[in-house]
């Protein structure tokens, strides 16, 4: 069973279209040149922050294929997941994703304890 998200990416992809737009043929790059123009500046700011270079985002977000390092979703707008003690940049997560693991500061225990939580209920339904 697939998303409709995933649906549209996969029919880009084999046209050769850029998935954010669904428009324009993309040869080397994810996105289009008017996709990525208007994501530069807000991605450009990012990738000085975390001193990764666009080749680098490029070829991370190539190798996981678009999709979110932990839910495996389509994203539209990846986030740069980094180690907060050393600034090491680790892979792209959707905002979702991102936002889960900032808010359970990475703490193993609870994270465990959230899946139990929910599992716990899981058997109930």
């Amino acid at each position: 069973m697939s998303s409709p998200q995933k649906r549209h990416y996969d029919k880009c992809k084999s046209l050769g279209l850029c998935p954010q737009c669904g428009k324009v043929k993309v040869t080397r790059f994810v996105r289009c040149q008017t996709c990525r123009t208007k994501y530069a500046d807000k991605l450009g700011k990012r990738l000085r922050f975390y001193k990764l270079s666009k080749v680098d985002y490029e070829a991370k977000l190539l190798a996981q294929e678009g999709k979110c390092a932990i839910c495996h979703k389509y994203m539209d707008d990846p986030c740069i997941d980094h180690n907060h003690e050393t600034g090491e940049v680790r892979k792209l997560l959707c905002r979702k994703c991102n936002s889960c693991l900032g808010l359970m500061e990475e703490n193993i225990v609870w994270l465990e304890n959230m899946i139990e939580y929910v599992r716990g209920f899981k058997s109930c339904s």
